[in-house]
């Protein structure tokens, strides 16, 4: 039943979308949602889209001059979606180095032997990579003079 009022005032029923333009919200919704996975699809780690670096930074060295008896680097790297997959050192431009984490710890550390009263010059480049392939580098510069 309908009433009409006077100016053409309708009150009654309010409208309801009929099924079928229900099911246009749900596909438009669902098609939105398909685009972000698309878009994420690379990315995905679980049900999270991981588009972020991951934090990295050497530690120590901390200064530009060392005195040491053994050349030591320390690489913290964290990644609060995927986690850290593995960081790798560069020294004065050489081969990569895989360091192995230590387990429940964010830190990496890597020593090597250096030559007894020389100073040297290092170029230290830390990259940590997450598990969906985020990457993000770090670099130090400084001059070590080796004791016994």
């Amino acid at each position: 039943m309908m009433v009409l009022l006077m100016g053409g005032a309708f009150f009654g029923p309010m409208p309801v979308a009929s099924a079928d333009e229900e099911d246009d919200d749900d596909e438009r919704d669902g098609n939105e949602h398909v685009d972000k996975e698309k878009k994420c699809k690379k990315k995905q780690y679980g049900d999270k889209c991981d588009k972020g670096k991951p934090k990295v930074d050497i530690t120590s060295p901390d200064k530009k001059k060392v005195t040491a008896s053994m050349l030591m680097v320390t690489v913290d790297a964290t990644d609060s979606i995927s986690g850290i997959k593995k960081v790798e050192l560069r020294i004065n431009g050489g081969p990569r180095i895989l360091l192995t984490d230590h387990p429940d710890s964010d830190t990496w550390k890597y020593s090597a032997p250096c030559d007894e009263g020389k100073t040297k010059k290092y170029n230290i480049t830390a990259k940590a990579t997450d598990w969906v392939g985020n990457s993000k580098r770090d670099h130090v510069e400084f001059k070590l003079t080796c004791t016994a």
